[in-house]
Parts: C-alpha cells; structure tokens; sequence
C-alpha cells in the first residue's frame, strides 16, 4: 500500500469527522431543547405526591428564562403535570386532604 496515498485520506477524514461532530453540537446548541432542574419540593396528597420544581426550560440558545412546574406523581409513578409558569416562581403549594 502506498502510504503517499494514505495519509491524505486518513487526514480527510479525521477533518470529516471533527467537522461532523461540531456541527452536531452546534445545531444542539440553537435547536436543542434545554430543561434544568434547580429545586424541587414534595407535598403529601391522598392520590400520590405533589413535586414543586423550580426549573429553567428552553428550546435553542439558552436566555436562563426560569419558572415553576407542578406537578402531580400519582401512586402508580405516573408524572402529570398540573401547572407550568415561566414567568412567576412559586414557593409554596397547599394541598386539600378531603379530595
């Protein structure tokens, strides 16, 4: 094998490859879908727990745009979610234990 002729290639395609990889991560970094979990807080409730989350959610370049989730974790592990909020952070959530 003539390494005259190898060595450009193997140089393409590492070039190739970097050039593939970066510009994955970029279209990630515009496009992507970003959420960011920063606190979260339990609540007893008769049909499962209620999860305060204070998170950061966005799609593309990052703004840091915070808000609050609620969410409701039934007994069978099911995640549904109740209320969601960018712009206002909730601290606390009150529960009726008679539902």
């Amino acid at each position: 094998m003539n390494k005259k002729r190898t060595k450009p290639w193997l140089a393409f395609a590492g070039v190739f490859l970097v050039g593939l990889f970066i510009g994955a991560e970029y279209q990630h970094f515009v496009n992507g879908h970003h959420f960011i979990v920063h606190d979260t807080k339990s609540f007893p409730f008769p049909g499962g727990e209620v999860k305060l989350l204070d998170v950061s959610e966005y799609i593309g370049i990052p703004w840091f745009e915070g808000g609050s989730v609620l969410s409701l974790e039934t007994k069978d592990g099911l995640p549904i979610t109740v209320y969601k909020d960018k712009s206002n952070r909730i601290d606390e959530v009150s529960t009726e234990k008679n539902r």
